[in-house]
């Protein structure tokens, strides 16, 4: 109960909590970016046994896919939830922000893994190299778009849940919070 973040007010509290949703997400981009992305291409010119073997490359890249959304979404929902409960934040936060992590984590797994199919360089062995590629690039800068945007809709439903102005009603609360995740979602 000592702690700094203890003696501050609700609101730098609440934004400390954003801030941390986006390092978390930010470094999750570079991840996937690094890693995810380039799998394809760093089969090189061994790929052509991937259209002998007995699987089909949906699969691969299904597998593929569900590997990475796992531990991404593993790491990432692991460390908000400290990040929340070090910083003893509400419930209704915890279940806002972590279900936003989820809804980031499946898209941005997307982003990776999808135009890592799209821009293959089976001609690099260097993965590093892979990732300074147009591909690469694309998936970093639509990546840290998206994250971008999907903070902004964040901040909306808990400023306005938590620090509601004499205007509001409940009503109208939920009604922006169903309206950015809708958004979210279709985003």
């Amino acid at each position: 109960n000592n702690a700094p973040y203890m003696c501050v007010g609700s609101l730098w509290k609440h934004l400390t909590a954003l801030c941390n949703l986006s390092a978390v997400m930010l470094v999750l981009v570079s991840l996937l970016a690094r890693f995810v992305y380039p799998q394809i291409s760093s089969e090189g010119n061994k790929f052509w046994l991937i259209g002998i073997a007995p699987v089909q490359f949906h699969q691969i890249f299904l597998e593929q896919y569900l590997e990475a959304l796992g531990w991404s979404v593993l790491i990432t929902e692991a460390l908000v939830i400290a990040s929340n409960y070090m910083l003893d934040m509400p419930f209704p936060f915890m279940v806002i922000s972590c279900a936003g992590v989820f809804l980031m984590c499946v898209t941005l797994v997307s982003i990776a893994c999808n135009i890592g199919v799209v821009f293959p360089n089976f001609k690099e062995d260097n993965p590093a190299r892979l990732v300074a590629g147009i591909g690469g690039t694309l998936v970093f800068v639509l990546s840290l778009c998206y994250v971008g945007l999907m903070i902004a809709l964040l901040v909306l439903p808990s400023r306005l849940y938590f620090f509601p102005s004499r205007e509001c009603t409940t009503s109208s609360i939920f009604d922006s919070i169903y309206v950015c995740y809708g958004l979210m979602l279709f985003i």
